[in-house]
């Protein structure tokens, strides 16, 4: 066992030190007190605390704006899908009278081309029961009086362009518009005179088609759950004037204002 260097004192160390003579201490008691020192020291060592480091300093959250701000820019040049319903309140014109809005479905895509600008591409369905003209009623006494039902259905494709404004939140706003190609169905279908049993659709029917060219307005917000998903609630007015001939006299317009929520997902 290697001695500790200061309990290493020899005698003539001390004599010539001193110029006395020291009597040669006990080599076993010196032994045992130079390892009882080298214990307590031990044990003292190993009881002090080690310095904690400081505790990491979680990372600023961004505000909203830098938020909203950062998704935008994250976005830019990425294509984006999106799908939703739609509630109509159908253009009132001509003698058309919307009853019950049955469908209205629009999905499509876009490419965010700046933190502001996006074009977009969408596939548009609209259903809707009308209560039936006079011009399309069927001649008296061919059907079951009270019996018709017409209804209308557009679907088409419209191309948008819209601006994103930059906002202090999660949520936002856009406008823009665009123009679409659209064919519209009028159907007005009767039950036979009498007919007891499965009469629907057994009498006189009348139906018109029409294609033509829409234009649409929109204005809109995009809520950022995440910054590449997306709730959205728009509203949108189509105008598009059909030409059903003496079905429909007097081209009316066959649009409406939608009011659309759905979920946008960019890529």
């Amino acid at each position: 066992m290697k001695k500790s260097r200061r309990c290493n004192i020899t005698d003539a160390r001390v004599r010539r030190a001193t110029g006395t003579r020291v009597p040669r201490p006990n080599s076993s008691a010196l032994a045992f007190a130079c390892a009882l020192i080298a214990l307590v020291a031990g044990a003292a060592r190993a009881q002090a605390p080690e310095p904690s480091a400081p505790p990491p300093v979680p990372p600023r959250a961004a505000p909203p704006v830098e938020a909203a701000l950062a998704a935008s820019t994250e976005n830019t040049g990425r294509f984006y899908a999106f799908a939703g319903f739609a509630g109509l309140a159908h253009q009132q014109n001509n003698g058309l009278t919307e009853k019950n809005s049955l469908a209205n479905f629009m999905a499509g895509g876009g490419f965010r081309a700046s933190p502001n600008l996006a074009v977009e591409l969408a596939a548009v369905l609209s259903s809707h029961d009308l209560d039936t003209p006079a011009s399309a009623t069927p001649p008296a006494g061919t059907f079951a009086a009270g019996t018709q039902q017409s209804t209308m259905i557009t679907v088409g494709f419209a191309a948008s362009a819209k601006y994103n404004f930059a906002t202090d939140g999660r949520v936002v706003p856009y406008a823009g518009g665009g123009i679409g190609a659209y064919t519209t169905h009028f159907d007005t279908t009767t039950e036979a005179t009498g007919c007891v049993n499965n009469c629907g659709d057994t009498g006189p029917r009348v139906s018109a088609r029409s294609t033509d060219v829409g234009y649409h307005a929109l204005v809109g917000a995009d809520f950022h759950f995440t910054s590449k998903d997306m709730f959205s609630a728009e509203i949108r007015y189509l105008y598009i004037k059909a030409d059903f001939g003496s079905v429909l006299p007097g081209k009316p317009n066959v649009g409406g204002t939608f009011l659309w929520m759905g979920y946008r997902r960019a890529f």
